[in-house]
């Protein structure tokens, strides 16, 4: 990376003002008058150590052209021996020991020895494709620093003068301040020679000041030159990486803090607030003033501390193509057939071989791995495992026993900034053998490849990066692994992924959704949207539905590859030609799921929300579109809800519909939208929309049974029949109203829809993205990014016990640990107390009628976390936007659904806060079901969505019958409870 580059790096979201000190005597300029040049002598050559392959036209003025090969430098001992040289010679009445102007016409007409006898001419100057001219005398400092090719003419050249510098030159200038110049090194292209420029530099040179360049370096004191020598040579060497450096050194001398613990710290605040990098870098300054001075490792800039956790999961390498042509081009120089304004993209590839190894050599992760024999259920869908494709590969050998291990691909694609053009597209690799909780942390996720640029990715581009780590890991790889403490061969198989629909279309060489044959599960062709071509329908035709496979997959790509030679625009059956992924995968039609968060949630159910609410007038026309009366009253019910804990999100008004994230739509779809919409929604529309969401609760189970499976495909296919009597015929049946008859299939091969929804990795995105601060040099921004956000959770696990750890847990952990207790499994938050004389007579009747509470001291509290769920007692819910008193528990005749009144502990101790020996209860009053929602088939009603009143009945069980929190909707006077769809996803 260029200096200037690093400097803007930096500061991303201004430009860094450093002040470089003038060239004095500049020896080649530009006049930007007469594009005429500016040069001055030095001193005659020495002979070098070695030349490559071609012999250089010298000049006595001291320049040595070379064709774009390699030269050494000359030796400390051959600069010592230097002699002053005659006086410079006027050739053609141009004194050469004075700066003069000249043009190249009258450069390369010089005779030689002052001009360049090998280049007779202007046109065949201009027709060398690359040279570099080295001075006659560098100076042996850089004898280290290689030649730079700068693309470009002599304005070029000159232009670029800083790139050249060393990355830490302004740091150097800020230490030898007081100290005089030194020769840089640049070079040119095709129409100028390039020269050596003055740059301030840290050597006292001793000279007369009217001395000229050969005189100055006689005045040279070699002595101090070695010693400057040295000084210079330490002060470039690289920074050594994260392994090699003694982070767990002091922070200073007498520090209580390592360095490392320091920037971990400062990283965990930086992603618990979402910190911009300007807050970051002042940060950073602000915490540098309280240091000494002298002897501090610490990371005094944002672009070190960005450096500093920029190698967690290896070193990243960066490849550069034509936004238009997608050619492969130089960073620098641009793309040689577009143009060098044309903008570039890049693709950042990860090793992911290393990633894996890093996996293995962590305590713990081998043990989460789940053995092959505890992977399946025997009573239907419960995980990834249970799905067809899964259970196929295990019967053919091709799935075995630990250490070997299968992943899931995840690609999707987000825009970096809104004023700028660029967008990133990912790709994510989660290990299927990890439990669900783990399956998706960030520490446990490996990214092979990332693009970032105006344009998406080609297909085989986006994935050939990945193949050659794929193919080799698919093979094993000896690793070591901790639990085990030893070395085992370790193999990692792609079985499949998902994505949303354009991140589909891309990982397979498809169609985008609005072409022929864009259905990836079947080849039905679609028809275009009347009076709107860009907009492709799929009406419900079975005949159509003709399944992809595997074989004609394959076969409909090479043919697409066969007409794209005609023309590069055609398809063939919805394909652009093969994919890469069928090198990795065995089936990718199979194994690429539909993703239920953009289909079902982000698609269907947010487009079925707006034909109800949305208030512009593109659905105004529906029979179905609320009045602003109705949209009022439908607004005034949602803002009455309190969701539970684990839902992360409160409802937004409906007002505000077009801002709602697809978590909400999907809060709406599973829990919220039949209460709120019944009484309002016209009853036709309201069944029809009730059959959607009847599918979705059970597709979305813990546990989908094969009888589910048939009640769902029959809900969808009624639900897709009546779309057109109801909204319109076809104009509505867009590829995500499709793919729903897909759904059933998809649970058939990879189990319960959840295990493939991509709503983890939405969360992984939106914090890399955060941490991107401005358009410049996004590529190493997002690198940086990546390493921080996925690698925190490993960083702090690594941390030695201490006050540094315990501070990054904290911020990052969800729950307040200050005021809470633990006992086993069970966590008090908060603080318990005694019961008072005059209790409630619901809960005076229970300790007195059991045998356990009595002789004991009793208290009661309103908060427990259990199982990562938290529980609230009703009348203690201080929050106005949260309610978590609605829960599941179990008695002998089954489980059932109540509400929690308060919590019950027991114990022989008087304590008002201890970690005594204690037995602790729930108190539930019992509820009763009074109502259903039906849907369009006859017997069948919504699974998890009902109506109850109050009974009172108290009951006092054993902390251990809670199962689940439930969503609790008051409406009025009414109270309706919607069970959790599922206890795997975070929501």
């Amino acid at each position: 990376m260029s200096s200037n580059e690093e400097k803007d790096y930096v500061e991303m979201e201004e430009d860094v003002d450093i002040k470089i000190f003038p060239p004095s005597p500049p020896p080649i300029r530009i006049n930007p008058s007469s594009d005429r040049l500016m040069f001055s002598p030095l001193p005659p050559a020495p002979s070098t150590t070695e030349v490559e392959h071609n012999t250089p036209s010298t000049s006595q003025s001291g320049y040595q052209a070379f064709p774009s090969e390699t030269c050494s430098f000359p030796s400390n001992d051959q600069l010592k021996t230097l002699s002053p040289s005659p006086p410079a010679p006027t050739v053609h009445g141009l004194n050469t020991a004075t700066s003069q102007e000249c043009d190249v016409e009258e450069l390369c007409s010089l005779p030689s020895p002052h001009g360049f006898p090998n280049l007779e001419n202007v046109s065949a100057l201009q027709g060398i494709e690359q040279f570099q001219v080295y001075p006659s005398t560098p100076l042996p400092v850089f004898q280290k620093i290689p030649p730079i090719n700068i693309q470009g003419n002599i304005q070029t050249a000159l232009s670029n003068t800083s790139s050249l510098l060393p990355s830490d030159y302004p740091e150097f200038i800020a230490q030898f301040p007081e100290q005089d110049q030194v020769l840089l090194q640049s070079s040119a292209v095709k129409e100028n020679a390039a020269v050596w420029e003055f740059s301030p530099n840290i050597f006292p040179l001793q000279y007369p000041d009217n001395a000229n360049v050969m005189q100055r370096l006689d005045f040279l004191n070699w002595d101090v030159l070695d010693t400057k020598v040295e000084q210079m040579n330490e002060l470039f060497k690289e920074e050594p990486d994260l392994e090699q450096s003694s982070f767990n050194a002091p922070l200073y001398h007498g520090a209580a803090i390592t360095l490392h613990e320091s920037l971990v710290s400062i990283l965990s605040v930086a992603l618990k607030f979402s910190l911009s990098g300007k807050v970051i870098d002042s940060i950073l300054s602000l915490i540098s003033l309280h240091l000494p001075k002298q002897d501090n490792s610490f990371r005094k800039s944002l672009y070190l501390f960005k450096k500093y956790f920029s190698t967690i999961r290896g070193e990243s390498s960066y490849e550069f193509y034509c936004s238009v042509c997608l050619a492969k081009c130089d960073k620098k120089s641009g793309c040689i057939d577009c143009g060098k304004a044309v903008p570039l993209c890049c693709l950042i590839t990860l090793p992911l071989v290393e990633q894996l190894k890093t996996l293995m050599k962590r305590k713990g992760f081998y043990n989460k791995l789940i053995p092959l024999k505890s992977r399946f259920s025997s009573l239907g869908y419960a995980d990834i495992y249970d799905g067809k494709i899964y259970r196929d590969h295990v019967e053919n050998g091709y799935v075995k026993e630990l250490p070997d291990l299968t992943c899931e691909w995840y690609a999707d694609g987000a825009e970096l900034f809104k004023s700028a053009k660029v967008s990133i597209w990912n790709l994510f690799l989660s290990i299927n053998e990890l439990p669900y909780s783990e399956r998706f942390k960030k520490k446990n996720l490996l990214v092979p490849a990332l693009w970032v640029g105006p344009v998406k990715p080609p297909t085989n581009l986006f994935l050939q990066s990945s193949i050659p780590d794929l193919e080799k890991l698919a093979k094993a790889v000896p690793m070591d692994i901790a639990d085990l403490e030893r070395t085992e061969d370790v193999s990692l198989k792609v079985l499949g992924g998902t994505g949303d629909t354009p991140a589909r279309a891309l990982i397979l060489n498809m169609v985008a959704h609005n072409g022929e044959h864009s259905c990836q599960m079947c080849l039905q062709k679609g028809e275009c949207r009347e009076g709107c071509f860009g907009v492709r329908v799929f009406p419900y035709d079975p005949n159509e539905m003709e399944p992809r496979t595997v074989e004609n997959f394959e076969r409909h790509g090479k043919w697409a590859m066969v007409l794209k030679k005609q023309d590069p625009l055609l398809s063939y059956m919805g394909l652009h030609g093969t994919t890469p992924l069928s090198k990795i995968t065995l089936d990718p039609v199979r194994g690429t799921a539909i993703d239920i968060m953009h289909n079902l949630y982000g698609g269907c159910a947010k487009i079925s929300h707006s034909f109800f609410a949305d208030a512009s007038s593109s659905y105004s026309s529906l029979s179905c579109h609320l009045t602003k009366l109705e949209r009022n009253l439908l607004d005034d019910r949602i803002l009455q809800i309190k969701p539970p804990h684990y839902l992360t999100r409160v409802p937004k008004s409906i007002h505000e519909l077009g801002s709602w994230q697809t978590s909400i739509h999907k809060s709406m779809c599973l829990y919220y939208s039949l209460p709120v919409f019944q009484g309002i929604v016209k009853e036709e529309f309201f069944v029809h929309y009730s059959t959607l969401v009847a599918a979705a609760q059970l597709i979305n189970s813990d546990l989908v049974t094969p009888e589910d499976l048939d009640t769902v495909e029959k809900l969808i296919k009624k639900y897709i029949t009546y779309f057109p009597n109801l909204y319109n015929g076809d104009h509505y049946l867009t590829i995500n109203f499709h793919l729903l008859l897909h759904l059933t299939t998809l649970v058939r091969e990879k189990g319960p829809a959840w295990t493939t929804a991509c709503f983890p990795l939405e969360s992984v995105n939106g914090e890399i993205l955060r941490l991107v601060h401005g358009p410049r040099y996004p590529e190493m921004q997002i690198t940086a990014s990546l390493h921080m956000s996925l690698g925190i959770e490993e960083l702090v696990d690594n941390l030695s016990p201490g006050e540094a750890k315990n501070f990054c847990c904290a911020l990052l952990s969800t729950t307040n640990s200050s005021k809470q207790v633990k006992f086993g499994e069970n966590v008090i938050q908060g603080r318990w107390h005694h019961i008072s004389e005059n209790p409630p007579d619901y809960l005076k009747m229970l300790i007195t009628s059991h045998p356990s509470l009595q002789s004991v001291n009793v208290s009661t509290f309103s908060k427990l976390r259990r199982n990562r769920i938290l529980y609230v007692a009703e009348p203690f819910q201080k929050s106005h936007s949260r309610d978590s008193s609605a829960v599941l528990y179990d008695t002998d005749n089954g489980t059932e659904t109540g509400l929690i009144k308060t919590f019950v502990r027991s114990s022989k101790c008087s304590c008002s806060y201890c970690h005594c020996e204690c037995s602790l209860y729930v108190v539930i009053q019992e509820l009763e079901v009074v109502g259903n929602f039906k849907t369009l088939l006859p017997g069948i009603f919504v699974p998890n969505t009902y109506k109850y009143k109050r009974l009172q009945n108290f009951l006092l069980l054993r902390i251990d019958a809670l199962k689940s929190v439930s969503v609790k909707m008051e409406i009025n006077s009414d109270l309706f409870i919607s069970k959790r769809s599922n206890h795997h996803e975070i929501e």
